[in-house]
């Protein structure tokens, strides 16, 4: 059987790796795709068969095309986060990324490419971004290209070039004891009621409240214990926070989401 790749010793640690992607279904010549590696011998014949087994599989992308849209698209698909996260993710690709550096040759990235994209950023108003949004814009195109990185399709992460904006921390504004109470009362006759009593006396969030289940809950104790988030674990403590008359201190507020 014909080989399916080779690899070439192109200078002391790099090398070069040619395979098969079949043949065209129009011309029927066969096509052949290419790849560098940087590092050992060992680690070049280890990436020769991932890259035919994603020709395989059906999931191969030529490097040499792949577009920073087409890429932030996979990259989003393969994360195990929460969905969530994950949702949140998908919006900042979606609606500022792709539509910024979307149609560029992933290779071929360069910083200034990205500064430039990220001066033209505007909300949908056509105001500014805040600083924290920018800056949380930036993390996940860095990561994206971190990983692009990891998997060889970039020689480097022209991400990390990037200053942004540092982020002033805001006294966030909570609700006293007595505002605390008033809020209880005023929504006492409404489904929201208890949701808004767990986050009021236990500083969970929206998430974390709808992922508790009845085995969470300890009533002879008064406890919420083993929530479906971790976060939570570190929060479901007694419910009594209203009854002691403690407020919460700057670092621990939350009310829902």
């Amino acid at each position: 059987m014909r080989p399916r790749g080779t690899i070439t010793s192109r200078s002391p640690g790099s090398y070069r790796i040619r395979y098969s992607l079949g043949r065209d279904p129009v011309s029927g010549k066969r096509k052949f795709g290419t790849a560098t590696v940087r590092g050992t011998r060992r680690e070049a014949e280890r990436e020769l068969v991932r890259l035919l087994r994603t020709v395989d599989t059906g999931e191969h992308v030529d490097p040499t095309r792949l577009t920073v849209g087409e890429w932030l698209e996979a990259w989003l698909r393969a994360l195990e986060i929460s969905p969530k996260a994950k949702e949140r993710y998908g919006e900042v690709v979606r609606c500022y990324l792709i539509p910024a550096l979307g149609q560029l040759q992933l290779s071929k990235l360069v910083p200034v490419q990205i500064q430039e994209a990220y001066s033209g950023l505007r909300r949908k108003d056509g105001g500014a971004l805040s600083p924290h949004t920018r800056r949380y814009i930036h993390v996940i195109l860095k990561s994206a290209l971190g990983r692009a990185v990891e998997q060889q399709l970039l020689a480097r992460n022209p991400a990390e070039m990037q200053r942004m904006p540092r982020v002033e921390r805001k006294e966030r504004v909570t609700l006293t004891v007595d505002q605390s109470v008033r809020l209880l009362k005023s929504i006492s006759h409404m489904h929201i009621y208890w949701p808004v009593l767990l986050a009021l006396t236990t500083g969970m969030r929206r998430g974390e409240i709808l992922a508790l289940r009845w085995r969470n809950v300890d009533l002879a104790k008064g406890n919420l214990a083993g929530c479906a988030e971790s976060r939570a674990n570190k929060r479901c403590n007694q419910v009594q926070g209203l009854q002691d008359g403690k407020e919460q201190s700057n670092n621990a507020a939350r009310v829902c989401g």
